[in-house]
């Protein structure tokens, strides 16, 4: 009877865990990858979801400066949800670029020069020691080539080209403060799918000015720049330089607290949130604000590493045959409140559909990101709303597609 209880108690319990293991974490330490790392040797914080579809696209983070990787381990395990793989990076930071480095030095180039420095290992001052084992650039490729070998059904080796050199077309680069600085240079210096600010990125000081590196044209185009602070942490500033970089070309500055995702489409997001350390706020663990237990900014984190994919809810026909270009007139037509619109791509693609008013204002965007070949449909709800006539727009590598609407209250 005994055995019959624990059996039914055993099967019940099966039944009850998840179809999919939960998001792997691994700490490795960076030694234990390279035996010429000899400094800075908290472990790097790894991330891989196996029930995530995958993306084929590498989330790398780096810490501000004083903190490790396992500062931002919830930040890591939504990229890992998301269909990335996923690091956060321990690297040389024990110092902070724009104060300890570069501060009272009449030089506008120590900024690039230092970080440089820091990232590839390659002698440019004597403001900071770093050489080539040391370098974010080899501790990453160092990790990838230990992950590829110890988990190669994971296909961490498809970053690496040659056992020797980093595949940055296919990775997202992020970092807070000192990180998100060393994030910039590296999208100035490499074409990156996305580079992500989380309250970094500007450089310079009175004496110099923005650093020049900031000024000039970059390897990684505005449309991967994607940048979040907190209002009471140098708003004015990181919008200046996020000016610079061409990111409010993809909509104004939009708060998260009161906007959900996919933020209308914007490259450029704040929180006005209540906290604690407004600076830390935006991506530290122990920092960032939680609702049921959970980071309040998560849907923020997610839409700026793979867009509005998750939250726009765009729903791909299954059994839809292979496609070309088109976008169909939206049903019903008259509507109120809500209407039904599809589209087609032939390939996966980038895909923005947003919606207009008859002055031309932006008053919705219902996809920003990356969609499959297929067709689509997505439900355009016009809550708050005033009657009138409407204009959706469909742009994508095939080009642009725009039709009319009316909404009749």
């Amino acid at each position: 009877m005994w055995k019959c209880g624990f059996l039914n108690l055993a099967l019940w319990l099966f039944a009850l865990a998840p179809a999919f293991a939960a998001v792997q974490e691994r700490e490795i330490a960076p030694r234990a990858t390279d035996n010429q790392i000899d400094k800075w040797n908290d472990n790097h914080i790894v991330c891989f979801d196996p029930a995530a579809t995958p993306r084929n696209r590498l989330f790398v983070f780096l810490p501000g400066s004083h903190l490790n990787a396992s500062d931002y381990q919830l930040l890591t395990q939504v990229a890992a949800e998301a269909g990335l793989h996923a690091i956060s990076l321990n690297y040389p930071n024990s110092w902070t670029v724009n104060f300890d480095l570069c501060d009272n030095v009449n030089d506008a180039s120590c900024y690039e020069s230092c970080r440089l420095e820091i990232i590839d290992g390659i002698d440019r001052t004597t403001r900071v020691e770093v050489n080539r084992a040391n370098s974010i650039e080899n501790r990453l490729l160092k990790l990838l080539l230990y992950l590829d070998k110890n988990f190669p059904q994971e296909g961490w080796g498809q970053y690496v080209k040659g056992g020797e050199s980093l595949v940055w077309e296919k990775m997202i680069v992020g970092g807070h403060s000192q990180g998100g600085g060393h994030s910039g240079v590296i999208a100035h210096h490499h074409r990156l799918e996305r580079v992500l600010f989380f309250a970094g990125g500007e450089d310079g000081s009175m004496t110099t000015g923005l650093a020049p590196w900031i000024n000039l044209n970059n390897a990684t185009p505005p449309a991967g720049y994607y940048g979040f602070t907190h209002a009471d942490d140098n708003l004015f500033g990181r919008q200046t330089v996020w000016n610079i970089w061409g990111m409010f070309a993809f909509g104004s500055l939009v708060t998260v607290d009161n906007t959900p995702a996919p933020f209308q489409g914007s490259h450029t997001l704040v929180s006005r949130r209540k906290v604690s350390d407004a600076h830390q706020s935006v991506a530290v663990d122990s920092k960032t604000p939680k609702v049921n237990n959970q980071p309040a900014y998560a849907e923020v984190w997610r839409y700026m590493m793979v867009g509005g994919t998750v939250s726009t809810g765009v729903v791909q026909e299954a059994s839809a045959p292979p496609a070309s270009f088109w976008l169909e007139q939206n049903h019903p037509n008259p509507f109120n409140p809500a209407t039904t619109i599809r589209f087609a791509v032939p390939s996966d693609q980038f895909a923005t559909l947003k919606v207009y008013d008859n002055l031309g204002k932006l008053v919705a965007t219902l996809v920003h990101g990356m969609v499959k070949a297929g067709q689509h449909s997505v439900v355009f709800d016009s809550t708050g709303l005033a009657s009138g006539l409407y204009w959706y727009r469909l742009e994508t590598a095939e080009g642009l597609l725009q039709k009319s609407m009316q909404l009749v209250k």
